[in-house]
């Protein structure tokens, strides 16, 4: 077979691999290159790198469907063109003295491999240009309880779907509202308050996720997305989402243990100091800067308490500190600090340990707000 005519199949080929032509189109080429029937060999050959080429075609199409990955369409027409070429020139070069000659897709020594074994994967960064790997930002050893909780947290991270349908499929799965999962797994802050309402909810907190290439749409198949949710203002409330909390973490964190009980034996003392539970949003508000403060940093821990300083100073020492949804709610008190109890004032209130003021709303006297006879303005006279 003459050198022009190689090439000018080749070419073909190309072409149908770009997309310039159809299959038929570059079928009716070959065949006018190749009118001899002496080279009713090399035909077959070449109709056959067409027919693979189709297939890998459809095969990327319904890939880019499903991911909408175009690195990873692009990084298989790269290989497959490389395979193509190196098994077309094998080819040109000895069309008739071979009975058998391996595909596209075909390894010469392990046989057929699969489609995905012709895809290459998204390239990655070069780790030695990041900055931050240089020596003189190397600071020193972190706890190996640290470097353990980094290493599990991007090992979930590699495949958070996965992960995290393998914990809610074990038998002994600790309860906590599914939305919660993905935090717990990347070691993230948690909202108690989200806890504390998935404690008392009568619907499912289900979510069903949909992928679309690198987005992720989680929907909330469970029941109504409008159910109220419940702050944490006690410390009785507090401690019922730190027990699920802790049992969350140490089940994928078993190593955490100890410095989940310790954390909470600190807490614990610092709800006994203050007494009063008018006052026990400020531990509620330190607890959350703590933890928020440690889940941004990968060299923290629950008990650095000593590195915890300026939250100490904001939330415990600070008197002008806010209380939880003050800039939401609504107040009717006799101080700045503790708001007076609507339904005390209507005779609806049995809370023993209410966190309100149990004071008449009107004049600000002991009884009850329906029975108190101080003259307002604007009140009617009998």
């Amino acid at each position: 077979m003459q050198s022009d005519t190689v090439q000018a199949c080749l070419d073909t080929v190309e072409d149908r691999r770009k997309g310039i032509i159809t299959t038929s189109q570059a079928t009716m080429r070959l065949v006018r290159l190749l009118p001899d029937p002496t080279s009713i060999h090399a035909l077959q050959r070449y109709t056959e790198k067409l027919d693979e080429i189709e297939r890998l075609h459809e095969h990327a199409l319904r890939r880019g469907i499903q991911h909408r990955s175009t690195d990873t369409d692009r990084g298989q027409e790269q290989l497959v063109r490389s395979l193509r070429d190196q098994q077309i020139i094998r080819e040109s070069k000895e069309p008739d003295n071979r009975e058998h000659e391996p595909s596209v897709n075909e390894d010469p020594h392990n046989g057929p491999p699969s489609h995905e074994g012709v895809i290459s994967r998204k390239r990655g960064p070069d780790e030695s240009l990041f900055a931050f790997n240089h020596p003189s930002n190397v600071r020193h050893p972190i706890d190996p309880k640290l470097e353990l909780t980094l290493k599990l947290r991007n090992n979930y991270a590699l495949d958070l779907k996965m992960s995290k349908q393998a914990v809610l499929g074990f038998p002994r799965c600790p309860l906590l509202p599914d939305s919660l999962w993905n935090d717990v797994l990347l070691d993230r802050y948690v909202d108690f308050d989200k806890i504390l309402t998935g404690y008392y909810a009568l619907e499912s907190d289900h979510r069903e996720t949909q992928s679309f290439g690198n987005l992720d749409i989680s929907l909330n198949t469970g029941g109504s997305s409008g159910k109220m949710s419940k702050e944490i203002r006690i410390y009785g409330e507090w401690s019922i989402a730190y027990a699920r909390y802790t049992r969350a973490v140490v089940f994928v964190y078993p190593h955490r243990n100890r410095e989940l009980e310790d954390y909470e034996e600190y807490l614990a003392g610092q709800f006994a100091a203050y007494p009063d539970i008018a006052d026990q949003f400020k531990i509620i508000n330190f607890d959350k800067a703590i933890r928020i403060r440690v889940r941004q940093s990968n060299d923290l821990m629950l008990t650095d308490i000593a590195r915890f300083q300026d939250i100490i100073s904001y939330h415990l020492i600070n008197p002008k500190t806010s209380r939880p949804n003050d800039a939401k709610r609504q107040k009717l008190t006799a101080n700045d600090d503790i708001p007076i109890c609507r339904r005390w004032n209507t005779g609806r209130c049995v809370a023993a340990t209410c966190s309100y003021l149990h004071i008449c709303h009107h004049c600000n006297g002991k009884h009850q707000a329906k029975d108190c006879t101080t003259e307002r303005p604007g009140a009617k006279k009998d």
